[in-house]
């Protein structure tokens, strides 16, 4: 019973990293769902929930290295997939992306 539950649970998975692919491959324009993650960058833009004030996801920035400006992938975009933006989030954490600091 076990194994089932870790299959399950590794086919899950599998499916959301394939929905966070295909929606990163789209917002950056690529051809490729299959694209080299380590030429992703990304970094997290937080706001203050008024209400709880806890700290919210807002948006991520992500460019291809080497492009000039980022793009935004906001929550309600992520949110159409049936994702939540933490999920993306803890995936490009994960992955050989590179996370960089935006100074203004």
């Amino acid at each position: 019973m076990a194994t089932k539950s870790f299959i399950d649970y590794e086919l899950i998975k599998s499916i959301i990293n394939r929905i966070i692919a295909i929606t990163l491959r789209d917002k950056l324009g690529l051809t490729n769902v299959n694209y080299d993650a380590k030429r992703i960058e990304w970094c997290p833009v937080w706001t203050m929930d008024s209400a709880t004030k806890e700290k919210k996801l807002l948006r991520l920035k992500v460019r291809i290295a080497g492009m000039k400006e980022f793009r935004d992938l906001y929550m309600h975009e992520i949110s159409t997939t049936g994702l939540q933006g933490i999920e993306v989030l803890d995936y490009l954490k994960r992955s050989d992306a590179t996370r960089v600091k935006i100074t203004d």
